[in-house]
């Protein structure tokens, strides 16, 4: 049976639509630039940091996020609890979480610096969690009077919080965000590999995974 004109276009389109598809599919799921590298001794662990895992984990993760980032929320939401189960709780993975808001009003300021005292001193799981689920609650009088009751009940967060320590350490993420030339939120810095932006699940296991390899690898080969 011989095929018209338009049948011939149409099915051309239609092979031209599936090629540009498997090749986004491709690049989206299977395909992973190699990631620029930085120079391990430009980022060192710091005593405020919020670490998930252990120091002795075969890699480690520095996530650059803010709350008011759609995206890290979306991480924290749906990709991190899969790499706790997987990587984190198995002592592969050690993740450093460093709160980067490049723009700091009063109250934000406050709300990272409450986050980051609680985690010294206490456990910060409920505001974390508090503030992913809606980061607008900052500027209410009820988040004020949370975190007014946490200075209340700890004198050390108190201390922390009103003083020095908690913003200087802000500070210092920020200046360090923009030293290395990251461009957004949330940023993602896995044995000294440098990946900007959003990862799906199986793109996030995917470095991972590799990056595993690669040190078993380098582990046997020396």
């Amino acid at each position: 049976m011989k095929m018209s004109k338009s049948h011939i276009i149409a099915y051309a389109i239609s092979i031209v639509v599936l090629i540009i598809l498997a090749i986004q599919i491709y690049k989206r799921y299977f395909s992973e630039k190699i990631a620029p590298k930085i120079d391990e001794v430009l980022l060192q662990k710091r005593d405020m940091d919020i670490v998930f895992g252990n120091d002795s984990a075969n890699l480690t993760m520095y996530v650059y996020a803010s709350y008011q980032c759609s995206y890290c929320r979306k991480f924290f939401d749906e990709v991190f609890p899969i790499l706790e189960n997987k990587y984190i709780e198995s002592g592969q993975l050690n993740v450093i979480f460093r709160p980067t808001a490049r723009t700091v009003g009063n109250e934000r300021e406050n709300a990272l610096k409450a986050l980051v005292c609680v985690n010294k001193y206490g456990n910060f799981t409920y505001l974390h969690k508090l503030l992913l689920s809606n980061f607008r609650v900052m500027y209410t009088d009820e988040f004020i009077q949370m975190v007014n009751s946490f200075k209340d009940k700890d004198p050390f967060v108190g201390e922390c919080i009103d003083g020095t320590e908690a913003k200087d350490y802000l500070t210092a993420n920020i200046k360090e965000f923009e030293k290395l030339e990251f461009k957004g939120t949330p940023t993602f810095v896995i044995n000294n590999r440098v990946y900007i932006g959003y990862r799906e699940t199986e793109q996030m296991e995917k470095i991972i995974d590799n990056l595993l390899q690669n040190k078993i690898t380098s582990n046997i080969n020396h």
